[in-house]
């Protein structure tokens, strides 16, 4: 496209040289960016504009954080402007994927994708000749969408605001370093002693670099074999405690061809079942699954977003709210995808399975136990807060563990 510096022969064209200058100004008009850039500076905020329903993923590790390769004071302004934030130690991408906005001379504009060099940093805006390629090939765009999900999996629950303000506290720890220098924000890796570098990373995941970390797993290695018969299996690993809920009530039917391709397309790529073959698993294992809302829907903002826990309460063939329909386990958001031939939107998370049979009574008296009235009549979705109330809805699902 014209405005992109595409034309009708080409789809792809490199940016070169001080590269934030021409990108911040192409996400000016985004609706959503979905971005992973390993590391990022103080100002990152300003080069890379982030609002409610854009995420990024990042490397906030102990270990970058402490050496100043990672700033929690940019992630904390994104996480207050309404993104979402992940943590994946060990990322290296700079990704971005922007979704834009309709105008009156482009009311339907395409989306379209950044991969280079640059960090999120002053240091790679002012300083260093960085590349990057921009393109709007559709399948392309798919691929990154796809690595993104996939990414966000493997990073797991998204920071919380408690996550960077005790991060933040960690920033630029490490003996020896410059605060005035921001060339940390773009040399990860330059020569520092490991003991200035806290052991683990912020999800508990050893640092790869070290040499006394794989001694010591050597070692753990040899008396494991000793006990492994005490070692709970995978699909058994406690999984994280959801900070809040939202609690839904959806109509059961029929998805679009297109709503299942995405389905099979995200399970395929992050080795997940989907919910119709998940009564082959075992209690603990992860699932794909999803539902929708219909356009006509008037809600303010996403009702479901990404990285969210939702608990869907499932009304039966007639679209009734009985006291016998199913609740699912929760589900962790990680896509959307909007059906605009159908006009709905469907919502994908990831559920752990359970072999316990929850019914809407039970998640009301669950609730009610514990001070929280449910009533999901209206289809309207009920955010829980209160520790003790989500404490009493994920434990009706008894085989699965949370921490």
């Amino acid at each position: 496209m014209q405005d992109l510096g595409l034309g009708n022969e080409r789809t792809v064209r490199m940016i070169s040289g001080r590269v934030w200058d021409e990108i911040t100004g192409l996400l000016a008009g985004a609706r959503r960016v979905t971005a992973a850039v390993a590391y990022v500076g103080e100002d990152a905020a300003e080069l890379l504009p982030l609002r409610s329903g854009s995420s990024i993923i990042v490397d906030a590790s102990e270990k970058a954080v402490a050496q100043g390769s990672t700033a929690p004071i940019a992630l904390l302004a994104w996480k207050d402007a309404g993104a979402v934030i992940y943590s994946l130690p060990g990322l290296h991408a700079k990704t971005i994927v922007c979704e834009r906005k309709p105008t009156h001379g482009n009311p339907d504009p395409d989306p379209f994708l950044i991969v280079g060099s640059a960090n999120v940093s002053a240091n790679s805006a002012r300083r260093l000749d960085e590349c990057a390629l921009l393109t709007d090939d559709l399948t392309t765009l798919r691929e990154a969408f796809e690595a993104l999900t996939a990414w966000k999996l493997r990073a797991g629950e998204p920071l919380s605001r408690e996550d960077l303000v005790a991060l933040a506290a960690l920033y630029r720890t490490v003996a020896g370093d410059d605060p005035a220098d921001d060339r940390a924000a773009d040399d990860p890796d330059r020569d520092i002693p490991n003991s200035d570098i806290p052991d683990s990373d912020a999800h508990g995941v050893p640092d790869d670099d070290d040499p006394d970390d794989h001694v010591a797993a050597t070692d753990d290695a040899v008396e494991t074999d000793d006990t492994a018969a005490d070692v709970p299996p995978a699909d058994t690993t406690p999984a994280p405690r959801p900070r809040n809920l939202i609690l839904t009530s959806v109509r059961e039917d029929t998805p679009s061809e297109e709503a299942k391709y995405e389905a099979e397309v995200l399970a395929r790529d992050n080795d997940l079942a989907i919910a119709d073959t998940a009564t082959v698993l075992t209690p603990g294992r992860e699932y794909l699954d999803y539902f929708w809302l219909d356009f006509d829907r008037d809600y303010y903002g996403d009702p479901f977003p990404e990285g969210a826990t939702v608990v869907a309460t499932f009304r039966n063939e007639r679209g009734q709210l009985t006291k016998t329909c199913s609740v699912s386990p929760p589900m962790r958001i990680m896509s959307t995808f909007r059906d605009h031939q159908a006009e709905r939107t469907y919502y994908y998370g990831v559920v752990r399975h359970s072999g316990t049979d929850v019914t809407y009574t039970d998640l009301q008296a669950a609730a009610g136990g514990a001070g929280r009235t449910v009533n999901l009549a209206s289809e309207d979705p009920a955010k829980v807060f209160r520790p003790g109330a989500i404490t009493a809805i994920i434990g009706l699902w008894g085989d699965l563990v949370f921490e």
